[in-house]
This record gives structure tokens, C-alpha cells and sequence, in this order.
């Protein structure tokens, strides 16, 4: 959709008729591209990913999880566009998939597992891209190290005001038990997230 007049916005389909491209169930997660205006990628409730190029005005690749679980996050590497991470909300396999779009779009470069509920949120550190956050139903913030694939920290249940977390980084969150539904690293001040 276009804002740039208010009073009249206009609608963008991506792959506009004769196309058939689309979702086959409701786009849960969007993200656009950090390196190229015009790719985008969606997420759907059953576990595929598909990567649209608007000036073709068609997708250019779709990827899809073998077991359908929904996608609850699409995240672009901050320094290299053909990079992407996914994440699912299922229960019963709570991962995130990193992709290099290069190398293939039916086989994720790297799996994270550490979740055991279903994973909420992701997002990818805009001042290092080696970092990555994850929230999830069982209540975990993990922090993971992408150069390495492992999981680094994690983000105390019972944080209350904002303390060091890891290697100079900063998060706080209410003190509860509760689920923490969304997870994001801050745009401007490097090392700080927020749930």
C-alpha cells in the first residue's frame, strides 16, 4: 500500500493477474529487504516464506518447511540481502532456519534449536549481524551467536529494570512468568533490546 497521498492510498498487489503466485494460508510475518527497496519477503501459517521482487511484480523464490509449521517471524540479515532467517511458532519443532539465498532456497544453511515452546518473535541486530534474539512461548529470550550457531545468552525471566545481559548488551522486561510476545533491537543504541 502507498501513503504518499493519505486521502487516496493506493493497494500494491505483488504478482498481479495472469499470476497465480500467493499465500496458501493467511501471511502472519512481512519484512523488507535491508539491502534492495524493492524485495520483500511473507510468511504464512503454513510454514512457507516467499521472497517478492515488486519491480518484476513476481516472486523470485519461495521457501517452504516440511512439516507446515507456521511462520511467526521473517528477519533480512542487516548487512547482506541475500541472507534470511525464519522462525516457527509450532510446539513441536520451535526453530529457527537460517537461509542463504544464494546457495539454495529448499535447504536451510543452519537450523537453531533452544526453544521448547513455540518461538513469538526474532529479530536481527541492525549494528551486528552476527546477532540474533528469539522469544517464545515457554517464556525464554535466547541471543544467538549466527557466526557460530549457538545460543549465547538469554535474557533473565525476572528482569525487571535493564541490566547487562551479555558482552555489553542490555535488556530488561517486566518481572513475570508471562510470555514475552515480541522481542526487538533498538534502531539507534547498539547493544539494547526491549521485550
Amino acid at each position: 500500500m502507498s501513503l504518499e497521498r493519505p486521502d487516496a492510498p493506493t493497494v500494491f498487489v505483488p504478482a498481479p493477474p495472469p499470476s497465480t503466485a500467493k499465500h496458501a494460508g493467511e501471511v502472519s510475518t512481512v519484512a523488507w529487504n535491508s539491502q534492495v527497496a524493492h524485495i520483500v519477503a511473507s510468511g504464512d501459517g503454513v510454514g512457507a516464506a516467499i521472497v517478492w521482487d515488486l519491480r518484476q511484480k513476481k516472486p523470485w523464490c519461495e521457501l517452504r518447511d516440511p512439516s507446515r509449521a507456521g511462520l511467526t517471524a521473517v528477519q533480512w540479515n542487516p548487512t547482506e540481502g541475500l541472507h534470511l532467517v525464519t522462525a516457527t511458532g509450532s510446539d513441536a519443532d520451535p526453530v529457527l532456519k537460517l537461509w542463504d539465498l544464494r546457495s539454495s532456497t529448499t535447504m536451510p544453511l543452519a537450523t537453531l534449536q533452544g526453544h521448547t515452546g513455540g518461538i513469538l518473535a526474532a529479530d536481527w541486530n541492525p549494528h551486528d549481524p552476527r546477532l540474533l534474539v528469539s522469544s517464545g512461548k515457554d517464556g525464554r529470550t535466547i541471543l544467538w551467536d549466527l557466526f557460530d550457531l549457538r545460543q549465547i545468552d538469554e535474557l533473565p525471566q525476572d528482569a525487571v529494570e535493564a541490566k547487562p545481559v551479555s558482552q555489553g548488551m542490555f535488556g530488561g522486561a517486566a518481572a513475570s512468568q508471562q510470555k514475552r510476545y515480541d522481542v526487538r533491537w533498538s534502531k539507534t543504541q547498539k547493544g539494547v533490546l526491549s521485550t
